[in-house]
């Protein structure tokens, strides 16, 4: 008879303890830590934060926020109920270079959510480590190693394509969504990566990054423009990446317009699938189209892509508040499930390990997609995200994941758009922080 030692019996119990816990009540699974209230600049309707990503800045946890009027914020969010404003950029309006300020996405490698182009690592990673883009009319290469004090290295700013079917509202040209390539062919010393950005405007923007990782430089780090893709898209609201070994490299974007909510773009060819071509020669390889029934102005405006093949889509109307999960390995990809949001317009999503988190209105939801096909719900947030989006409507709008190793404690930062605020909640299910340390 086989015995079982008390450890391996702890062990047992700890497992069937958060088995019993999968789907706490939403009071139990986030706790609230801290908000802070930026007021708008001078003139502007509302500040708008879109976008919200963290990095660790020496001892300092730090949360970078871009507005809707081009404003980048740097908040210190290392003591919980006190923090702090590092760094406080505004534009005076339309006219200024960073009007519209929609997305950031660090260098290297994609760090906010869906998948990555592989894992940038040694001489690059040094080179790149503190640098970001950030989206606007165009796109602003920014070194934050110093939150007090960033630099910008380099602007790329791009035209609006002439077609009819492009939609010109809503500031079209605005690069609502960035997804990063790295290119493979590089010369020894040196990589090269491509920024593609989704503008509401429907075409693709793309930025072409060179990092010499070698020679002594006063610019390691620089930034051009790689080309623009008008396709059949209306609108292009988001987009992130999916490395197919049967495809090739995919660029998945979403759109809120057309009746088509997923538009699936080839962007290498069938003889070499690592080296990103031209735009001119990039080519729509699927559709998804809305499902039948669905209101006429239903917006799908986020995409987030597992490695497995599986895209987690938020979309909304007036009567309609759903996250889908798409099963892109098919020739012609389907939606698999629907969820109902705990809420009301889901705009913020992240997808870190096995958890995929969607934040709408003044809540935000946690799935688990160990298994992306049979992905279920484990929890929403409730009190404590009310904490920080108090205003309805779409207020929550983006989110971004990061552990403390002093408090070992995992955390989610927040934007509210409405509100003006940034805001940090944690993470306090053990079932949760389980499928996050996998």
């Amino acid at each position: 008879m086989k015995v079982l030692f008390p450890m391996r019996i702890v062990a047992i119990c700890a497992t069937i303890a958060l088995l019993a816990n999968a789907s706490p009540s939403a009071s139990d699974a986030f706790d609230f830590a801290s908000v802070i209230h930026i007021e708008p600049a001078v003139g502007a309707e509302h500040r708008g934060f879109h976008f919200v990503v963290t990095t660790l800045a020496g001892q300092k946890r730090v949360a970078w926020g871009a507005a809707i009027r081009g404003e980048l914020v740097a908040v210190d969010f290392s003591t919980d109920g006190e923090p702090s404003v590092l760094y406080n950029r505004q534009d005076p309006g339309p006219s200024a270079q960073l009007f519209q300020s929609r997305t950031i996405h660090w260098l290297p490698g994609g760090r906010v959510g869906g998948s990555s182009p592989g894992p940038l690592a040694g001489a690059l990673a040094t080179t790149t480590s503190g640098v970001f883009v950030v989206s606007n009319r165009g796109m602003e290469l920014i070194n934050a190693t110093i939150p007090s004090n960033p630099a910008t290295l380099a602007v790329v700013n791009f035209s609006q394509p002439t077609s009819a079917h492009l939609n010109s509202g809503d500031d079209g040209l605005a690069l609502n969504g960035l997804a990063l390539l790295e290119q493979s062919g590089s010369q020894a010393g040196t990589s090269q990566l491509i920024m593609v950005g989704a503008a509401m405007s429907g075409s693709l923007c793309a930025s072409q990054i060179d990092v010499n990782t070698e020679a002594s430089t006063d610019s390691p780090i620089t930034m051009s423009k790689f080309g623009t893709w008008v396709g059949p898209l209306q609108s292009a609201f988001d987009i992130d990446i999916f490395n197919s070994s049967q495809y090739g490299r995919l660029l998945v974007v979403v759109s809120p317009h057309g009746g088509t909510l997923l538009t699936v773009v080839s962007v290498t060819s069938a003889n070499d699938r690592t080296r990103v071509l031209p735009t001119a020669q990039w080519s729509v390889h699927s559709t998804v189209a809305n499902p039948a029934g669905w209101p006429a102005n239903t917006g799908c405006n986020r995409v987030r892509v597992h490695p497995a093949g599986y895209a987690f889509v938020s979309c909304f109307d007036a009567a309609l508040n759903n996250v889908l999960v798409i099963d892109l390995t098919l020739a012609q990809p389907k939606i698999i499930k629907t969820f109902p949001y705990v809420d009301e317009q889901p705009t913020g999503m992240l997808v870190v390990n096995d958890v995929l988190f969607v934040a709408g209105g003044r809540d935000l939801m946690a799935f688990d997609i160990s298994n992306p096909a049979n992905t279920t719900i484990l929890a929403s947030c409730g009190q404590p995200c009310g904490k920080i989006m108090t205003s309805s409507g779409q207020n929550a709008h983006s989110l971004d994941h990061y552990y403390d190793s002093t408090k070992k404690a995992h955390f989610l930062a927040l934007t509210a758009q409405i509100d003006n605020n940034l805001g940090v909640v944690r993470i306090m299910d053990p079932f949760i922080t389980a499928l996050l340390e996998k």
